[in-house]
Order: structure tokens, then sequence, then C-alpha cells
């Protein structure tokens, strides 16, 4: 449909971030682009710790207010990445 997608996912102690298919920037699929590896893999069901999904989803209203203001420049093919455990943050260019 041509509309951004503000991603976000959890897992344990560890979050990511991302601005997909805006202003022709790449999209989920660029990311991870085989499904079958990717739906493929065991799942473990540990938890999350519960500031992982404040932390996440206050960055993704962040970036919804960023691309729906036009201000600052959002996690267009970047991705941000934080483990609370050590509070190690990073934004991957890709």
């Amino acid at each position: 449909t041509g509309k951004p997608y503000i991603y976000g996912t959890i897992g344990e102690f560890f979050g990511q971030a991302s601005v997909f298919n805006y202003q022709g920037g790449m999209t989920y699929r660029d990311l991870y682009p085989d499904e079958q590896e990717l739906t493929s893999k065991p799942r473990t069901i540990n938890g999350v710790i519960g500031v992982v999904p404040g932390i996440i989803g206050c960055i993704e209203a962040s970036e919804t207010i960023k691309v729906i203001t036009g201000c600052g420049k959002p996690l267009r093919n970047r991705l941000f990445t934080i483990d609370v455990l050590s509070m190690q943050s990073e934004i991957l260019e890709f």
C-alpha cells in the first residue's frame, strides 16, 4: 500500500526498532529476505522483562511522530537495537 511500517520487536532483554517502506527506503523483507529460514527456527519462550516493551514502544511512537511531522531523522534504512542487561544500544545502517 506504500505506507510506512514502524517496526518494533522484543524478546527477553532485547529489542529492535526501525522504519520500513518510508520514502523509497528498505522494506521488512530486505532485512529478513528468507522467510523459510525465519519461520523454521525453533522458538523458545522465556518471557520479556517488563521495561523492554515500554522502551521499544516509546521509540516506535517517536518514529511515528517524526514520519507524520517530517521532523528529525527517522530510522529509515537503520535498525536500532538495545540490550537492557548491559544497557548497550546500537544503530545499524543497512
